[in-house]
């Protein structure tokens, strides 16, 4: 027999499965059901899509943050914990620095600037006949005055 819907118990359990950063196979095991049945509900059931989607929308927010973070390089507090030569615990506070990563610089920038980051550039390539380049780099020469305006044959 196919689990129905409902709202009372489910609900809160989208809820606290979407804090935990859940994926669709994650609902559907939970509710019991397949993922096509989730995936139905998720279409049709308004409260339970805001649940789902609210969750995702906090987990992108914090990984932006962190690539951004990677980006750019960033610091935080740290304890370290060293054992002194009497064998006495040492806790020595200080700052842990990690330097700007080149991969997230270029995943951040991709993504937000792709015109002029993108790794693929659009060139255009015009269809030329040797007749076509001949004939242009003669005008050209003429033009210039390079080029005689009447040749004459050699006899």
């Amino acid at each position: 027999m196919a689990t129905k819907w409902n709202p009372d118990i489910m609900l809160p359990i989208a809820e606290v499965l979407s804090r935990l950063h859940a994926e669709n196979k994650d609902y559907a095991f939970a509710f019991g059901v397949t993922s096509r049945t989730f995936t139905n509900w998720y279409r049709d059931i308004p409260e339970l899509r805001e649940l789902v989607v609210a969750g995702r929308q906090e987990d992108n927010v914090t990984v932006a943050k962190s690539l951004f973070e990677r980006a750019n390089g960033y610091s935080h507090p740290e304890e370290k914990i060293f054992l002194n030569k009497d064998g006495d615990i040492v806790r020595a506070k200080t700052i842990k620095h990690y330097p700007p990563d080149t991969g997230a610089i270029a995943f951040f920038l991709k993504n937000r600037d792709p015109e002029n980051w993108k790794d693929r550039h659009e060139v255009v390539v015009e269809d030329l006949t040797r007749e076509k380049i001949i004939k242009e780099k003669m005008d050209k020469l003429e033009k210039t005055g390079a080029l005689p305006t009447s040749i004459t044959p050699p006899d």
